[in-house]
This record gives C-alpha cells, structure tokens and sequence, in this order.
C-alpha cells in the first residue's frame, strides 16, 4: 500500500505532461484504452463517462473537462479489482448559456488511469451533438382520431431551443406496423391505431444517437 501511495504521489507532480507515460510495460492495449461518455441533455453539468478494459488490479481514475474557457473540478474515483472491467465515473463540465446548446467547440477532456506500475494520460475533444442521448419520450396516448406523446422529462423545456426527431412506430387495428419521422412535434392525426411506441434524437445533428423505445402506450377508445 505504501508503495501505491509513493506512485500516486509521483503521478500527481507529472500531470502537467500531455502525452502517454508507462512506468512498466502496460498490461492494456494503449490503442483499445477509450474513454466513452454520454449525456441526456445539452443543460446537464456533467456527463457520464466509462472505460471498459481488462485491467488486472486496482486502479485510480482522474478527470476533469476544459470548456469555453473553463477547467471544470478534477474527479478522483477509486475501483477495486473487482471494478476496474467495467469503470463508470462522472466528469463535471462548465454550463455554457447558448440559446441553442449544440457546443459546437467542443469539450477537451482529460482522463489519467493509474495503477500501482502503470499511468496512461488520455487526451480527447468531444462534440455535445455526438454524444447527447435522450430519454425515450413520455405520456403516449392513443385516442380515436390522434395519438401523443411528451419530450423526455430530462429534456429542455424549451422544444424550440432544443428540437427532437421523433420515430413513430404503430401497429394498426389491422395489425399492419407502420412507421412515420416527425419534426418537433408531439402528436400526429391517425385513425385506427391499436398501440404505438416512439424515440427520438437531436433534430440538427445526423450523428446524435436515438433514445431507448418508450415503453408501449396503447388503445383508450
């Protein structure tokens, strides 16, 4: 334990270096070391952020974000052997009060990865637009003449600001499934539909992943 302690204390005075340092030959792959985050909506302060590796022994992760200017608080999260197959951690990131929110500058994020011999330093620019998934939308209803639906609850309350695509999938009282993209809006004239379920995305970004399916929201009248 001593000997970890005296490494993280070394790794700490070395933070300043922007490249990959290995203190012994690395039991991961450096090229298949990612880091992956997400988030539900462009206003959240902080995005959650994983690596999935097959790191052989504890490990200590440290993260921090640099946003408009902005060097958001470090994190520091500790994972047991346990753990480290699977890391999950949060990484703060400064709001930026943008009308639209797409953030097209970029986050540059920062993750350092350190276990009792080894220290990577990963350095990379993330695109809100890429990586903002949405909550499946909520409150379907399924009336005589029209069907509904809600924004995800998670998700700005000014639709205008922040506009989603939405996937319709229905299934007719005939039970043929029919399929039908909307723009920003929350319900769609039909007759005849027995139940339907619907995900959406950013509307302005082709790249912007798809919410879950909500759940089946089915026939009142």
């Amino acid at each position: 334990m001593k000997m970890f302690q005296q490494f993280f204390s070394f790794v700490l005075l070395m933070s300043g270096f922007q490249r990959f340092q290995a203190l012994s030959s690395p039991s991961a792959d450096l090229s298949s070391l990612m880091v992956r985050c997400q988030t539900d909506s462009y206003t959240n302060s902080h995005l959650n952020c994983s690596i999935h590796e097959d790191f052989l022994c504890p490990c200590v992760v440290t993260a921090n974000a640099y946003r408009n200017g902005t060097l958001s608080p470090s994190i520091t999260k500790h994972f047991t052997s346990e753990e480290v197959h699977d890391m999950h951690f949060p990484v703060s990131i400064a709001q930026v009060f943008c009308a639209y929110g797409e953030h097209m500058e970029g986050i540059h994020l920062s993750v350092k990865v350190m276990t009792e011999k080894e220290y990577w330093h990963i350095n990379t620019t993330i695109i809100m637009a890429d990586i903002v998934v949405p909550g499946p939308p909520e409150n379907g209803k399924v009336t005589c003449n029209q069907i509904s639906w809600r924004f995800p609850s998670n998700w700005s309350e000014s639709s205008t600001f922040f506009p989603l695509l939405f996937l319709l999938d229905l299934k007719m009282r005939d039970d043929r499934r029919v399929r039908r993209l909307l723009e920003g809006q929350t319900n769609y004239q039909i007759k005849d539909v027995e139940e339907f379920r619907v995900q959406c995305r950013d509307l302005f970004s082709d790249t912007s992943p798809w919410s879950a399916w909500s759940p089946i929201f089915r026939r009142e009248c």
